[in-house]
């Protein structure tokens, strides 16, 4: 099964735009967006803002690049899972979330509420890219749980996924986030444990129950 983790920039690559997202993205991430300013970009990368500009015409284009890259990137790896025939779906299930978890891991709580606030245009992209993303690759993964008897029969595959992009979609929002505490990596853990065990058959329950096992002998 695919690993869990994905590397969405290289801070090293020749390619100008790479490096710029790169290193816009260590800023968004550390320090959020409001300090990602496009004279103290240009001078971490050792560039004139002329040459920044010529790659990009503002940080909100940078953002975008960012978010587009990252979904992008993000989509690719779990439909390679969903499509991998030797996995079964309590596997696949664990794997496209644990890449998700994985994901999120250093975004920040407040940069959801930087996007709503700062760039509403890009925080609109990433809903609408979510929206489609989710309910396709979930339907088709339930649809494989169903027929491989890990999920219970008679389960509207189509309303399950759309279900679960809207518990997702609902956490993360910036005041829900605000609300709970939680980051959006813990958001996506706490979701997965709350949603998924009420569709699961019983032998979906107890192979899932053996994988979290493992993964906790493992240290994972």
């Amino acid at each position: 099964m695919s690993d869990p983790n994905l590397e969405f920039w290289d801070i090293h690559a020749e390619d100008p735009r790479e490096r710029i997202l790169a290193t816009a993205s260590e800023t968004v991430f550390r320090e959020g967006y409001p300090a990602l300013n496009m004279d103290r970009l240009a001078l971490g990368l050792g560039m004139s803002k002329k040459t920044l500009y010529v790659h990009f015409p503002g940080k909100e284009a940078i953002l975008r690049a960012f978010v587009e890259r990252f979904t992008g990137r993000l989509r690719e790896r779990m439909d390679s899972i969903v499509e991998e025939e030797a996995g079964d779906f309590p596997t696949k299930l664990r794997a496209v979330v644990a890449l998700m978890s994985n994901s999120l891991a250093r975004v920040p709580s407040t940069l959801f509420r930087d996007l709503q606030r700062y760039a509403p245009g890009v925080y609109r992209l990433l809903d609408e890219i979510r929206s489609q993303n989710v309910p396709r690759l979930f339907s088709r993964l339930v649809r494989e749980g169903i027929a491989q008897g890990y999920l219970r029969p008679g389960i509207d595959a189509d309303f399950a996924a759309f279900a679960w992009l809207q518990l997702v979609r609902g956490l993360t929002q910036p005041e829900a986030l605000e609300r709970t505490g939680l980051t959006p990596r813990q958001t996506v853990e706490n979701a997965f444990r709350l949603f998924w065990p009420g569709l699961l058959s019983d032998a979906g329950r107890q192979v899932l129950g053996e994988l979290q096992s493992v993964e906790k002998e493992d240290g994972g």
